[in-house]
């Protein structure tokens, strides 16, 4: 039976929502009453906070209770809208949904949203959003520990109420069709047989999903002109398709540019479907904008595009200049290190694609040529090198610098070291890579603020090295004519200087850059001793009593008996010892006793 949303409730995010989204928020429904689990895989920007919103308010007005779990980078998202806040457009509908983090499930203690997680009840919601699910497509069991998967099943979906999850991800699948299998599991409680029964195929989820990976795995052997996605398709049957259509929502802007409903759709952000408006600074109506001559323009920016890339795919690494230069710089100091034996060079970009590009062409040359391993580390992806083994990201940090980060405690049974990271800002903050004597900034960050902090890595307390050294890729001077980037860092690195202490610029080392106040203020730290009259604050009514007085006098005749009882039983030469380190004691009560 269709269940439709029972628009007759007027709701404001029914009147909000588009005809497409108003399709699946019933779709949802009808899954989620059928099958007891939804994932909603609408690409990017199609709204799928607001059709899962509505949703929500379908189970609200039949006394359900709901909770949605996030990351919590996502939290302000859903709190807007179950707050009484000037900020919520959907204040008349009075939400009442608790709004909980991913992390939140491996917290035993604490609060979160003002919610004290060691109170609340997780096995009490009738049904439970999870935003950007595809966080959960990982099952694994580890013997140790229950993981945030574990918890999620038998804390909320298994324990208590019998639990209803609804899915939003546009990319439920990261790697293997598991990851989707993972996530439909919450569904079903980890019981195939109670999806098996309701699903019109004739084999169960777990045998469709493994048909699914091994056509393509069969998929991916093939050569690359036939790996079309017509062909993976072509390789999955029916009975995996029928699966995806009883659990699953998915529409790409082309799918609603091609079936259009009387809302007209483009570009849209949730926050802004409502007004249909679009743009950041400078807000645009949609209904006030020539469509036809927007197409033509958009079509010759694309000409110009393509004609760009070509340009640019004719630039191989071996006419990059920039590169070639950096390939000298490193081969120099690896041939005559600035620091005996030191052949370690840390290596910065802003962008994890440079990173990428500098670790393909550098990292195999350099071992070859120098024996050396290298290793990168973005905020991208997961770290990489050369070394036969994968390592997380602080171990890959330690081999980098074994002295600074305590190799030999922390991976004792560990040989190797890095002597090239490749990195992005990622590192650039509390890291200890002192064991580093070179930096290279292979290109300028805006900030000067990064400048310094990427620095800051290799000069630190505690180096081994006599002296460091730091090496900026500036723009060529044609480029830097036109973008002055060099000037403007500079210009900021002096504002950042005077407010700092004087000596963080790093772009002026040879120059004295002590400033007059900072040394004055130093001074005074070391020698100065702070008289009442040079406090600015006032005198506190407990300051005028003589309740301090007496505890003085109490903790001074504590403090005598107790001396004496030390003291009784001692020859002469002991108590002359005691008497003179007496004497030598700050406290003028023990002194004096």
């Amino acid at each position: 039976m269709r269940i439709g949303f029972a628009a007759r409730q007027d709701s404001a995010i029914w009147r909000t929502l588009y005809n497409f989204q108003r399709d699946a928020a019933t779709g949802i429904i009808n899954k989620l009453e059928t099958f007891n689990g939804c994932i909603l895989a609408d690409s990017v920007g199609l709204g799928k906070t607001f059709t899962a919103l509505a949703v929500i308010k379908y189970y609200e007005l039949r006394n359900r209770d709901v909770l949605v779990l996030c990351p919590k980078k996502l939290a302000d998202n859903w709190l807007t809208y179950n707050r009484k806040l000037v900020t919520n457009t959907l204040a008349e509908d009075r939400f009442r949904y608790d709004v909980l983090c991913h992390t939140d499930l491996q917290r035993d203690s604490g609060s979160s949203f003002g919610t004290p997680l060691n109170q609340v009840n997780w096995g009490n919601y009738d049904l439970v959003v999870i935003d950007e699910s595809h966080n959960f497509r990982n099952d694994d069991v580890y013997k140790d520990r229950e993981t945030r998967y574990q918890r999620l099943m038998q804390r909320v979906i298994r324990a208590g109420v019998k639990t209803k999850v609804l899915m939003l991800s546009a990319t439920p699948v990261n790697n293997r069709f598991s990851d989707l299998k993972n996530q439909l599991a919450l569904a079903y409680e980890g019981e195939t047989g109670t999806l098996d029964e309701k699903l019109k195929i004739g084999r169960s989820v777990n045998q469709v999903f493994r048909q699914a990976q091994r056509a393509f795995n069969e998929w991916s052997r093939r050569p690359p002109e036939e790996r079309t996605p017509e062909a993976i398709l072509g390789a999955l049957d029916f009975d995996f398709f029928e699966l995806l259509d009883s659990v699953t929502i998915a529409r790409s802007r082309r799918h609603i540019e091609t079936f259009p409903d009387d809302d007209l759709f483009q570009d849209i952000d949730d926050d802004d479907a409502a007004a249909g408006l679009i743009g950041g600074k400078v807000r645009i109506a949609l209904a006030d904008m020539d469509l036809t001559s927007w197409e033509r323009d958009l079509r010759a920016d694309l000409g110009v595009l393509d004609a760009l890339h070509a340009e640019m795919a004719r630039i191989t690494p071996e006419h990059d200049a920039k590169l070639q230069d950096l390939r000298t710089l490193i081969n120099s100091k690896l041939a005559s290190p600035i620091n005996p034996g030191n052949r370690k060079v840390l290596l910065f970009t802003a962008f994890a694609d440079t990173a990428d590009y500098l670790y393909a062409n550098l990292a195999q040359p350099l071992r070859q040529a120098h024996g050396i391993h290298t290793g990168k580390v973005t905020g991208a992806d997961g770290p990489k090198s050369t070394l036969a083994r994968h390592y997380d990201f602080q171990s890959l940090l330690t081999l980098f610098a074994p002295r600074a980060k305590r190799k030999a405690e922390i991976l004792p049974n560990e040989p190797a070291e890095l002597d090239l990271l490749i990195a992005t800002d990622c590192i650039s903050e509390g890291q200890n890579l002192q064991d580093c004597d070179y930096l290279v900034n292979y290109d300028i960050h805006w900030n000067p603020v990064r400048i310094i902090q990427r620095f800051g890595r290799i000069d630190r307390i505690g180096s081994p090295n006599a002296c460091i050294q730091l090496v900026n890729f500036w723009p060529a001077i044609t480029l830097d004519e036109y973008i002055n980037l060099k000037e403007r860092v500079e210009n900021r690195m002096v504002i950042v200087d005077a407010v700092g202490t004087g000596n963080d610029n790093p772009l002026t080392p040879a120059a004295e850059n002590d400033i007059a106040y900072r040394k004055e203020q130093l001074r005074r730290l070391q020698d100065e001793v702070v008289e009442i009259e040079d406090l600015k604050t006032g005198v506190a009514i407990t300051d005028l009593g003589l309740n301090d007085f007496r505890i003085d006098c109490l903790f001074t005749g504590q403090r005598t008996t107790a001396l004496l009882d030390d003291i009784e039983g001692l020859d002469d030469f002991e108590l002359i010892n005691f008497l003179v380190v007496l004497e030598s004691a700050p406290d003028t009560a023990s002194r004096t006793a």
